[in-house]
């Protein structure tokens, strides 16, 4: 019996771990308006980004980069020229 008559699709990578969900809510949340909440990403994806990549979130937010409103961390009009970089800076590995 074969990879697809089984339900296997050959090639495709199964990414639901915790890390990677978490990284895809960062890549995806931070280039909307709302931006990133981080409670989502601590009550969903057990990522408390605050602690784990907190000296970079300030050090990103006093470049002008980046503003923390309540839980929500949201790149600035500045900031979302360098987006790639900045996303690439938060992602946990």
């Amino acid at each position: 019996m074969s990879s697809l008559e089984k339900g296997i699709v050959p090639g495709v990578v199964d990414s639901s771990d915790k890390k990677s969900l978490a990284n895809d809510y960062l890549l995806a949340s931070l280039r909307t308006k709302w931006g990133c909440d981080t409670s989502i990403l601590l009550s969903s994806f057990d990522l408390d980004i605050l602690n784990l990549r907190g000296k970079k979130i300030l050090e990103i937010i006093r470049n002008g980069f980046m503003i923390q409103s309540g839980h929500n961390l949201i790149l600035t009009q500045k900031g979302r020229f360098l987006a790639d970089t900045i996303i690439g800076d938060l992602m946990v590995d």
